[in-house]
């Protein structure tokens, strides 16, 4: 995820001109996590978990090598200061229900117990992250960039209010707590509730964390934020949306490449009442969008952008959940490369 969120260079069929290049079919709704042409995801392992797998370039799929878990892995890689590659994502004591969120990706705040842990994508076992969970909280979400460490957390006496963090992992200090999102909307008096609200698909890029936030407004559906943090600097949202009960169109999946912060806008639910608002969006640091892509009339289910391309996970079904309807054996989704021709808005 990032010039590289959270691998996507793909937007299946999103606009006549943008060719699609298939890379695997999957059957269930997956987080995607690239950079430097390095592509990881989960697919099911058919043990009834889920691996993590990788593919270099134009390479074969292989596995990572660590021991799966029973709900795809809420991965992202980035580089090590030397020039590595990790990949870091959480377990849990007590894991999240597999593919219960809106819509299709797991509830990561949901699960117990849960710790960030890393792996060389070189080779050798992974290892938890000792200076980074805490022992009265669960962590999820979390993502990588040279040293430094950001993921949201939940505190297990606060289980219903959680916040985003940033931590230099060889510093002594302890984790620094980023401002989130907006928790509730105010009118006339009339507040909605404040217990809803939640991170998702973090990304960072050097000092800049990237995020979408999904709160309760006063609408009947969910509000969704894309936000922009600098680390000890400023802190910005960069898109919005609220929603009716019937039609949801969520914004998520950042990711930065060439000074530029792209993501996504979905279509989901009574999709009528948003055809035309599903979007890829990509925008200067400063908030100013400069290019728009009409995506595919399929539903998109997560999102990345490395090395010029853009990798999406599509649903050829327009279930949402991978499975078709009546369900496919095999799953209605794939992950897929493309370079999309992006369009100056207005």
């Amino acid at each position: 995820m990032r010039r590289a969120l959270p691998a996507i260079a793909l937007l299946l069929a999103l606009a006549p001109s943008a060719a699609a290049q298939d890379i695997a079919p999957v059957a269930d709704p997956t987080p995607i996590a690239s950079y430097g042409g390095h592509l990881v995801f989960s697919r099911a392992d058919g043990s009834g978990g889920f691996e993590l797998v990788q593919r270099t370039g134009d390479g074969p799929i292989t596995p990572v090598g660590v021991r799966p878990r029973s709900v795809p892995f809420d991965v992202d890689v980035g580089p090590t200061s030397g020039g590595r590659l990790l990949a870091v994502y959480t377990r849990c004591e007590k894991e999240p229900v597999a593919n219960r969120g809106y819509p299709g990706i797991t509830e990561y705040q949901t699960g117990r117990g849960c710790d960030v842990y890393k792996v060389d994508l070189a080779g050798g076992g992974e290892q938890r992250y000792t200076k980074v969970n805490a022992s009265d909280g669960t962590e999820f979400w979390p993502t990588y960039w040279k040293g430094r460490i950001a993921f949201a957390r939940v505190y297990d006496h606060k289980r219903d209010y959680p916040y985003v963090y940033v931590k230099t992992v060889a510093s002594g200090a302890p984790s620094q707590r980023m401002p989130g999102g907006q928790r509730k909307e105010c009118d006339q008096g009339r507040c909605s509730d404040d217990r809803h609200s939640v991170p998702q698909a973090l990304e960072l890029y050097g000092t800049r964390l990237a995020f979408a936030w999904r709160f309760q407004g006063l609408t009947e559906g969910m509000d969704y934020d894309l936000r922009l943090d600098t680390v000890g600097g400023g802190h910005r949202r960069m898109d919005h949306v609220n929603n009716g009960g019937l039609t949801a169109v969520p914004i998520g999946w950042p990711s930065f490449e060439g000074g530029r912060l792209f993501w996504t806008r979905g279509c989901f639910g009574d999709t009528s009442g948003c055809r035309g608002r599903e979007r890829l969006v990509k925008s200067s640091y400063a908030g100013k969008i400069v290019e728009l892509e009409a995506t595919a009339p399929r539903p998109l289910l997560s999102h990345e952008r490395d090395a010029l391309m853009t990798t999406i996970l599509t649903d050829s079904s327009n279930v949402a959940d991978c499975k078709g309807d009546p369900p496919q054996p095999a799953g209605t989704c794939s992950i897929e490369y493309s370079r999309p021709d992006f369009h100056p808005r207005g």
